[in-house]
């Protein structure tokens, strides 16, 4: 079994909030995605703290300045989620998105063709149901000028003119890891994003079953141990929120 200090810490600092680790196995994954963006040592320190102790000694992560992971941390701890609950969220954010790119393609008339780019957690696979979903949609400027360009709901739509294409390659650049699609499949896809989603978590060495509502999460021994993400070259340069905002 691969050895992984930060899916370790994940898991006590569950059990020290008494959740179980059953059926939350995308909750620890995604704690365990988080700790990994932080110091390793700071990880380490984690690892060797009395249960007692853990609540109050993740908190420090705001004085690494890893605030953005320790707020993530804090949240979902706060507010847990068990798998079932994961896809269901996804579920519901499938019904925005299409909603959002069913107004896109009315805007659009039939005349321009209309791209979307989904990325961040759900396409990372560190996708929870206090998550949102971020977008970009590529589409003639009449089409972008006819959208808001403000995000809003937990679908967070940026509109993009087709035709600049400096832009293009910023935004792209800034968004990394991302799913390319016709806003048509995303108009029409009940389950679009699910799939995406069970994709991901594969790809991190975690099987999902489906049986309706039940959903069963499992890790695979052999799953790779959680790494410190890439920051892309542009990473400042799309603001899903005002919180986003340099200050």
């Amino acid at each position: 079994m691969t050895i992984d200090p930060c899916w370790d810490v994940a898991g006590r600092l569950m059990d020290a909030r008494d959740v179980r680790r059953e059926g939350h196995v995308l909750l620890q994954e995604n704690l365990a995605s988080y700790l990994a963006q932080m110091p390793r040592d700071f990880v380490d320190d984690l690892g060797r703290e009395r249960a007692e102790g853990l609540d109050f000694a993740v908190r420090r992560g705001f004085a690494l300045g890893e605030a953005r992971w320790t707020r993530k941390i804090m949240r979902d701890l706060e507010q847990p989620y068990d798998d079932a609950q994961v896809f269901h969220h996804a579920t519901a954010l499938n019904s925005e998105l299409s909603h959002k790119a069913a107004d896109t393609l009315r805007a659009a008339q039939g005349r321009w063709p209309c791209d979307l780019y989904l990325a961040g957690s759900l396409v990372k696979g560190r996708f929870g149901a206090n998550s949102d979903l971020d977008a970009l949609c590529e589409a003639d400027g009449r089409v972008a000028d006819a959208m808001t360009p403000f995000p809003s709901g937990e679908v967070h739509v940026q509109y993009l003119d087709q035709g600049d294409a400096r832009r293009h390659d910023s935004y792209l650049s800034a968004f990394g890891p991302n799913v390319h699609l016709a806003a048509e499949q995303a108009a029409g896809g009940p389950h679009l994003l699910e799939g995406i989603l069970s994709d991901a978590l594969a790809r991190r060495g975690l099987r999902v079953e489906r049986d309706g509502d039940a959903v069963l999460v499992e890790r695979a021994p052999d799953a790779p141990p959680h790494e410190k993400e890439q920051a892309p070259p542009s990473a400042g340069t799309v603001i899903w929120d005002w919180s986003d905002l340099p200050v």
